[in-house]
């Protein structure tokens, strides 16, 4: 949820910030020795998620401002945690021990074939690295600030880390992306690392120079990651299915360009879908359920984000909203949010008689 809100655009005037990192630093990091910080058991998703929040957060609060929030009972601040958790991981990678980003805890024992191993987990660790750089040189260069520096990070190393962890990216094959290994279902797997390449599209400086030298490598990784979707579209997939995949289809949309119809439909069928509950307890989007909720509004957000954000893209979705709409009409946007309303009542009501 922290990455959710974070990434539909809280700031540091909202509450859900300022609890939530209280509640981050004290609840959810797992400190392993008094330098090295992970998520729970050394998880590389958690950790990885962390460090991609933490990051977004740096970027909302100035320095003397973020330096007053520390997590119970150790007291560590936000630029202290961060310097954990990137130890945590140059100690991993220095270990080279390549499946322990794919899921593995660093701390386990031998080797099993219960073992965790998700392409998503390692798309996550080189999100949340080549985030935290970018962050670091977007706040050298808005207010002169090194952050990474300042929390006794050596920069240089945070680089290698990144491109480490790309290079193994990239060097994942259709059998891994599909692994029988992995926690979730492909769909989500695929749509996840997806995202994590969208991200790094929208990166400058040095995540764009490192992507850049490796070209060749992320033109393999994509064809990989696309015949694989291929491969989970066959024989039809469910409506949350489809909601999973939808970053996979934007991305192979941005590299072919004739995905226009699919992705429009795809829109359509989101914001009629069945799946909202539009009367009873659980009204409003997909049941209340916290894990798709943040699915379906991500899914949007990532759909408009990729219309709207290039002029030629804009005109060619325009022309196919048109189109389709002259056939079949689609919903108002009061329509489409009328399921959630009972729900909206309801909490108002609730919090007029508390106050």
């Amino acid at each position: 949820m922290a990455r959710a809100c974070l990434d539909l655009g809280s700031s540091r005037f909202r509450s859900e910030v300022v609890g939530g990192l209280k509640h981050i630093l004290s609840e959810k990091v797992e400190w392993v020795t008094r330098e090295s910080a992970c998520g729970h058991g050394g998880c590389t998703l958690c950790t990885s998620r962390l460090l991609y929040v933490l990051s977004l957060i740096r970027r909302l609060f100035p320095r003397h401002e973020i330096s007053k929030f520390s997590g119970k009972p150790r007291g560590k601040t936000l630029d202290s945690t961060v310097q954990g958790i990137i130890c945590f991981m140059l100690n991993r990678d220095r270990k080279g021990d390549r499946e322990a980003w794919l899921g593995l805890d660093i701390r386990g024992g031998e080797r099993s074939p219960y073992d965790i191993r998700s392409a998503d987990y390692l798309a996550w660790a080189v999100r949340s690295v080549g985030t935290c750089l970018s962050i670091d040189q977007e706040l050298n260069e808005k207010v002169r600030e090194d952050w990474l520096a300042g929390c006794g990070i050596n920069r240089s190393e945070v680089e290698g880390l990144f491109r480490s962890r790309l290079l193994h990216l990239f060097s994942l094959r259709y059998g891994q992306l599909l692994s029988d290994q992995a926690e979730e279902p492909h769909s989500f797997v695929l749509g996840r690392v997806s995202l994590a390449c969208f991200d790094l599209w929208n990166m400058g400086g040095e995540v764009l120079r490192i992507r850049k030298e490796n070209e060749a490598e992320e033109e393999i990784f994509l064809q990989e990651l696309f015949r694989a979707c291929d491969n989970v579209v066959q024989g039809g997939v469910s409506q949350m299915s489809r909601m999973y995949l939808w970053p996979a289809m934007l991305l192979r949309d941005a590299k072919e360009e004739h995905r226009t119809a699919e992705l429009i439909d795809l829109c359509y069928r989101c914001i009629r879908s069945r799946i909202w509950i539009p009367t009873g307890p659980d009204a409003g989007s997909w049941g209340f359920n916290v894990k798709n909720t943040q699915t379906i509004i991500m899914a949007l957000v990532g759909f408009w984000r990729y219309v709207l954000g290039d002029e030629r893209r804009r005109e060619r979705f325009a022309a196919g909203f048109e189109e389709l709409d002259s056939r079949e009409p689609l919903v108002s946007f009061e329509e489409s949010v009328s399921p959630a309303i009972p729900l909206v009542q309801k909490r108002r009501a609730r919090k007029t008689k508390i106050h």
